[in-house]
């Protein structure tokens, strides 16, 4: 399944987001991205372009990728120097030229295809990290959703959102109607432990340098919250 999201789901969930959790977000970004050894990095699934904008402005050479064209088109009207936007699969990552600093995934853009495929999308990611390069993740954690499954209803900009999650093995599907006029959205992810993750990456010669909560680097990760953030660095 690849996860398509529609006008609704960018209008509830990605433009309501506060300047302080942007500014957190950033804040771990660069703690953990110190210039001046890393300054070129692609913002994988970088969406309407929160995150690579505000890189840029930071004189990282930024490079965001993502396979929404409308999304992509929003991103430009706010970006400014030091960046380049491309329609791109992530399945097709490899097809980018040159390799990066850095590579950021953020906001539970990962794991939306099969096990190897998803496995195929990590190797591309090493592949083009240079020696010591980065790669910072914020995912989902398997064990919170295997306990907080089920539907709750919610309200985002005045809308009712029913919610439905439903976790098979290592699957979360999520499936969201917004009422009165019944759209929805459904999503599917492959999830996992941070012991799972941490293990697969080491395949790519990707080593654990941070693994936490709330983008805080003194929190460590917990069923009790349902993202963890991960920076991993290249073997040199």
């Amino acid at each position: 399944m690849v996860n398509d999201y529609s006008d609704e789901w960018f209008l509830f969930f990605l433009q309501p987001i506060q300047p302080n959790q942007t500014k957190l977000e950033i804040d771990f970004i660069t703690r953990n991205l110190p210039q001046p050894n890393y300054r070129t990095v692609v913002d994988l699934c970088c969406g309407t372009g929160r995150h690579s904008n505000f890189l840029a402005q930071s004189n990282y050479d930024v490079t965001g990728i993502d396979i929404n064209l409308a999304a992509l088109n929003q991103a430009k009207k706010n970006s400014g120097k030091n960046i380049t936007y491309i329609n791109l699969d992530m399945r097709n990552f490899s097809n980018l030229y040159g390799t990066f600093d850095a590579v950021l995934n953020l906001w539970q853009s990962f794991g939306y295809f099969d096990e190897t495929t998803n496995l195929n999308v990590l190797r591309q990611v090493s592949e083009k990290l240079n020696s010591n390069g980065r790669f910072v993740l914020d995912i989902y954690h398997q064990e919170f959703f295997d306990k907080h499954q089920g539907e709750r209803q919610f309200e985002k900009e005045g809308v009712l959102i029913t919610e439905n999650k439903l976790v098979n093995g290592n699957r979360l599907s999520v499936t969201l109607t917004y009422n009165p006029h019944g759209k929805t959205d459904k999503f599917d992810w492959q999830l996992y432990t941070p012991t799972e993750l941490i293990e697969s990456l080491k395949a790519f010669d990707l080593q654990c340098v941070v693994a936490c909560t709330n983008f805080d680097e003194t929190r460590p990760p917990s069923a009790n919250n349902p993202r963890v953030q991960y920076v991993f660095e290249k073997a040199s």
